[in-house]
């Protein structure tokens, strides 16, 4: 009967046996997939080379090694527990073929791309998230350099044969064109008719960033945690992280362990249906209740400023509490286009009008700093990037950022940070506001950067 399976399973051996289950998914089987995948790679794929593909063996290389990896998915679950922006990461694409230099910072999400052995990454280079580098065209194969010093940020593109000169900063969205050059030094954002915006270079660019004098060099004006401490915590942590099925299942069976003995059989199926509901919801508020308290104990008030790896703790301090805000991220996704998630956003300090829909189709990254973060009556957030944290050669930088009234911020878009935008403003789908850029009231961008600029028609807006 459905009583005598479910006490069956709420034996104490049982919980313990899931429970160990669980910790072995999230910490050895990850482990030993990726161990496996680089042993298949090496003896049976082989390497990647440049020169023209004949026949469809370098399509099977990319396509086997895309699934094992199950789409770069597998690489950043084991960085993430040796620390995702750390030297372990290096070690693990080094292991795949590729040619990385010292003190790399990675970013969190990691770097899509799979034709290892031809990317070649100089030393004290700056990566920023969900950017891809593709080494293969339809038929051939070409080496994709990075010089030491160089920046890639966010969502940048790398096609076959680009290479990145000495200090190279590439800005948010930027794409590198197939065998394209960047001079060392230059700065570059974007695109325009397929080829990057060049604008004008930072002064003051330095090879050595502050992540490496101070998480390598040891030459903070603070305690830096070692890389032994992040893989100790990031270990014991990650058993803990998951608020998924599997944690709710065992804290279910905990619960019917306790009680469901002094259940009638006839009125089980009820008795488990209000534990579940029960358990999900007591999850659901503890977890968004621990993401409050990490918030302000970790990271309190922020202030606009630099904050920068070897003057600032406060880099340590952020990463640290990305960790513990994962562990929330689906709970809250579940209330994102409704009032639910504007409360919530306000609670962690951001300022929220009236009658604002948070994004309702999703999005890749909600807001990180919601402190610095303002946004007026009425206005909708799609998929859109409102990060008031700007990491530029190295260099933390947070801003505050606002949006107005009336405001639509379509799909694919970024806000960066310290730009703003006024009243009845629109971005349109796939739009770049460059920081200190501010969209005048009434505006409508369009381009990554934004370059079309036109009058918003507020008509329709107006009648309803």
């Amino acid at each position: 009967t459905l009583d005598s399976v479910w006490l069956e399973f709420a034996h104490p051996k049982c919980i313990l046996i899931l429970t160990l289950a669980k910790i072995c998914g999230s910490t050895l089987t990850p482990i030993l997939a990726l161990a496996v995948a680089i042993i298949i790679k090496r003896l049976v794929l082989g390497r990647f080379v440049p020169g023209k593909q004949a026949g469809q063996w370098a399509s099977l290389q990319s396509w086997l090694l895309h699934w094992m990896l199950n789409g770069g998915g597998l690489v950043r679950e084991v960085s993430s527990l040796f620390g995702a922006h750390f030297q372990a990461t290096s070690w693990i694409y080094r292991a795949l073929g590729a040619k990385i230099g010292e003190r790399i910072y990675w970013p969190g999400t990691g770097i899509a791309f799979y034709e290892f052995d031809l990317l070649e990454v100089g030393d004290d280079v700056v990566f920023g998230s969900r950017s891809r580098i593709i080494c293969r065209s339809d038929d051939t194969c070409k080496p994709v350099k990075i010089g030491a010093g160089a920046m890639l940020a966010d969502h940048c593109m790398l096609l076959p044969g680009s290479s990145l000169g000495r200090n190279c900063m590439l800005g948010s969205g930027t794409i590198g064109p197939e065998d394209w050059t960047f001079a060392p030094g230059s700065t570059w954002v974007g695109s325009q008719h397929g080829r990057p915006l060049q604008l004008p270079p930072v002064a003051g660019s330095q090879q050595l960033k502050p992540f490496g004098r101070a998480f390598h060099k040891r030459e903070a004006n603070y305690f830096v945690w070692p890389l032994s401490f992040h893989v100790l915590f990031n270990f014991c942590w990650a058993p803990l992280a998951d608020s998924g099925e599997k944690q709710i299942y065992l804290l279910i069976l905990l619960a019917v362990a306790k009680t469901g003995r002094f259940i009638p059989a006839e009125h089980f199926l009820e008795y488990l249906f209000f534990v579940a509901l029960s358990v999900h919801v007591l999850h659901a508020m503890a977890w968004m209740g621990f993401d409050l308290a990490t918030e302000q104990l970790i990271i309190g008030t922020r202030v606009p400023g630099r904050y920068n790896w070897d003057e600032s703790s406060y880099c340590q301090r952020w990463l640290l509490r990305r960790i513990f805000q994962k562990s929330s991220r689906g709970v809250i996704s579940c209330m994102r286009g409704t009032p639910l998630l504007c409360s919530w956003f306000r609670a962690c300090g951001a300022h929220i009008g009236r009658g604002v829909c948070l994004y309702p189709t999703g999005t890749d990254l909600m807001m990180t700093e919601p402190g610095l973060v303002s946004i007026g009556d009425g206005s909708c957030i799609d998929k859109c990037s409102l990060v008031a944290h700007s990491n530029a050669n190295g260099n933390m930088e947070l801003r505050r950022m606002g949006v107005g009234s009336m405001v639509v911020a379509r799909s694919g878009t970024r806000l960066m940070s310290g730009a703003s935008m006024g009243d009845d403003t629109e971005l349109m789908e796939h739009t770049l506001v460059l920081p200190g850029d501010v969209v005048p009231s009434g505006e409508s961008w369009h381009g990554w950067p934004a370059h079309s600029r036109q009058h918003r028609d507020t008509t329709a807006i107006e009648k309803q």
